[in-house]
């Protein structure tokens, strides 16, 4: 088994990496590449992103925080390809739309296509795109029209099977128009946990976040990648699972689901793409003092 990790502009990997918007980074494990696809970005501040967490742990840990004390949260797509057979799919399809207001802050976007051309890739390439869960950053691409039409309007998009049952609940609750969502339902595949869309990509039902919020695991040889959707969206939380995002729909639901998702991740050889962890997005957990665990960026 071959791997090669290569993350072109990116550096060495330091504290840094917490303080910027993500950038493309490539894993290749024998056949299987997983890239990396940023759109966008959004500063928030940290105590209204994860009100949890303490003014005290920010002024100890003033390295996941940029120069003007934001949380950097980009926001990406995860393109998985088969490098013989050409096949490729997406993971999320990011948010589209240069500038957005949120309660949060501005969310910035658009850069998908572009990164996806510099990875050799097209629109056309991707034959399904698979939704975390039908929030605004997570969709974009899947109704905002590009200078062509829908750039995925040919591509099976796999939805949860609850997700999508509750979807003018999420609509109504997330302030996405219940168009944007028709836009798109004819391409709808509703999936529940253990459905394979590829032999190495399997759907896992993560909880909490979103009514119906999915995961997925990718085995990659003798390893596992494990997508966490929004399920963590800071690397705080590998430390403090208890620590919830101010969007989740039902907390202590999340907390489970992050529990459940470190005492998977600690096994060996098993590593995690965390789409909204800045520039640090592929990872692993790994133990840190006497009983807790830590986020180590690949």
């Amino acid at each position: 088994m071959s791997i090669d990790i290569h993350t072109p502009a990116r550096g060495s990997v330091g504290p840094g990496c917490y303080q910027r918007p993500g950038t493309v980074h490539t894993l290749t494990v024998d056949d299987v590449r997983i890239s990396t696809v940023p759109d966008g970005y959004i500063r928030v501040p940290p105590r209204t992103w994860l009100p949890d967490a303490p003014p005290e742990y920010w002024a100890a840990n003033p390295h996941f925080l940029d120069q003007d004390g934001a949380l950097v949260v980009s926001i990406c797509a995860l393109l998985v390809e088969h490098r013989d057979s050409g096949r490729a799919l997406l993971i999320d399809a990011g948010v589209a739309l240069p500038s957005s207001q949120t309660p949060y802050g501005t969310m910035r976007g658009g850069a998908l296509l572009s990164g996806l051309a510099a990875l050799g890739r097209s629109p056309a390439d991707i034959e399904a795109v698979v939704i975390t869960h039908l929030h605004a950053d997570h969709l974009g691409w899947l109704w905002l029209p590009a200078p062509d039409g829908h750039p995925f309007a040919h591509a099976r998009v796999y939805v949860g099977e609850r997700e999508w049952a509750a979807r003018r609940e999420v609509s109504h609750r997330h302030g996405i128009p219940p168009e944007i969502l028709d836009s798109f339902a004819p391409q709808v595949v509703t999936v529940t946990h253990g459905h394979q869309i590829w032999p190495e990509v399997e759907i896992t039902e993560l909880p909490g976040h979103s009514i119906g919020h999915l995961g997925v695991t990718i085995t990659l040889g003798l390893r596992t990648l494990i997508v966490l959707g929004d399920a963590m969206t800071s690397p705080c939380q590998i430390s403090h699972p208890e620590w919830g995002t101010v969007s989740d729909h039902h907390p202590a639901q999340a907390t489970v689901s992050r529990r459940r998702l470190i005492a998977e991740l600690v096994r060996p050889y098993v590593l995690a793409y965390a789409g909204h962890f800045a520039d640090a997005q592929v990872g692993e957990v790994v133990p840190a003092g006497l009983d807790g665990y830590r986020w180590r960026p690949l």
